[in-house]
């Protein structure tokens, strides 16, 4: 496992996303910069967004990482593989139940469940259906071929999970990702619970891991 640390700490433009999902693009457009550093042969990888802690709006920077991402003419899929507590669907009005846990039933016809956004080149699979066992969900073999699935359909895949240290789910997701995307918020992150999540990914080989972090 390699980590490379994004030094500069960047401002999100506000703590919500307006009607518009507007974009504070110059930050945004940097962190893609430096993300695309992790795959200089720029081949279509899945990148898993976690929060290291508890921090409210990362699944708000994905959405907005996404969307400038789609400017470089790259066709995005967001995955919200956080079932715990969903967002994607509300940030691009979209039906949160009709989604991933449903997907993971019906690989067969995978591609009635991705709804495409109202931004351009944007598609988004939700969280689907309420999911009483997310961590067994995600560790399939199914999930596996999903993602299979989408590496073949688009030029690059966003996968939403909850907070690395409060739940597994992350961790398990991590494991079937090329490269793993750690958000920081500045001031609030302790760096005992960075170094525990340092810890936790050392038994992920061949990953490598960008930080960030948000002031």
């Amino acid at each position: 496992m390699e980590i490379i640390f994004f030094q500069k700490k960047y401002q999100l433009a506000s703590s919500h996303l307006d009607k518009k999902l507007q974009v504070n693009s110059q930050n945004v457009s940097q962190i893609i910069m430096n993300l695309k550093f992790l795959n200089p042969l720029d081949d279509c990888e899945v990148y898993l967004v976690a929060p290291v802690d508890n921090w409210s709006d990362s699944p708000i920077f994905l959405a907005k990482l996404a969307i400038s991402w789609a400017k470089l003419e790259n066709k995005i899929l967001i995955i919200d593989a956080n079932l715990r507590n969903p967002s994607q669907h509300v940030f691009f009005n979209l039906n949160r139940d009709y989604g991933l846990t449903n997907a993971l039933s019906d690989l067969e016809g995978i591609e009635k469940y991705i709804q495409v956004s109202v931004i351009e080149r944007i598609s988004v699979l939700t969280a689907g259906e309420y999911a009483p066992n997310p961590v067994e969900l995600l560790n399939s073999k199914k999930m596996n071929q999903l993602i299979v699935w989408a590496k073949k359909n688009f030029d690059l895949v966003l996968v939403n999970v909850p907070p690395f240290l409060e739940y597994t789910d992350g961790r398990v997701v991590a494991l079937q990702s090329d490269q793993i995307v750690l958000l920081t918020k500045f001031g609030k992150t302790k760096n005992y619970d960075f170094r525990k999540v340092v810890n936790l990914l050392k038994e992920i080989e061949k990953k490598k891991t960008g930080v960030i972090v948000i002031e």
